[in-house]
């Protein structure tokens, strides 16, 4: 959550449009505009940082988000989003709070696996929840919770 993006962009706003728009995020953008006092129209962009990464075999297919303000954040964790692009239009594939994303090499029906990391008890216990891609989303398909610090 705390690790800058490798290749950060400035949100676009046909990107921010998709996060308005997708009933994946639309309730969590309109519970954290009512209480900052602002419309969701009226967020800003400034509140996310995005990376161009590649889905679907074109180099900017798609954006990975992360939020970037507070009231997006719970315990050490933010709100991830994924989202696909075809022409100038995103749509959102993929949303889910953790500790860290990672988009994996493996791929499922050409879009890569992803990883949602939890991290509790000061780094004791690491739990890695897998999602693969489907028929227009990602579903969870593996979980597996390591203990770091009982091999030692």
């Amino acid at each position: 959550m705390e690790e800058p993006f490798e290749r950060p962009v400035a949100l676009p706003s046909e990107a921010l449009e998709a996060l308005e728009s997708s009933k994946l995020s639309a309730d969590m953008l309109r519970d954290c505009a009512e209480r900052e006092g602002i419309k969701v129209s009226e967020i800003p962009a400034s509140w996310f940082v995005g990376s161009q990464v590649e889905l679907s075999g074109l180099r900017s297919s798609g954006l990975v988000v992360r939020a970037e303000h507070g009231c997006f954040w719970g315990a050490h964790i933010t709100q991830f989003w994924l989202l696909s692009k075809a022409g100038t239009h995103y749509h959102v594939v993929f949303t889910g709070r953790a500790d860290a994303f990672r988009i994996l090499s493996k791929r499922t029906n050409g879009y890569p696996d992803l990883q949602l990391i939890f991290v509790k008890k000061a780094g004791a216990e690491i739990t890695y929840v897998t999602f693969e891609y489907g028929i227009g989303e990602y579903t969870e398909s593996d979980s597996k919770t390591e203990h770091p610090y009982d091999d030692q």
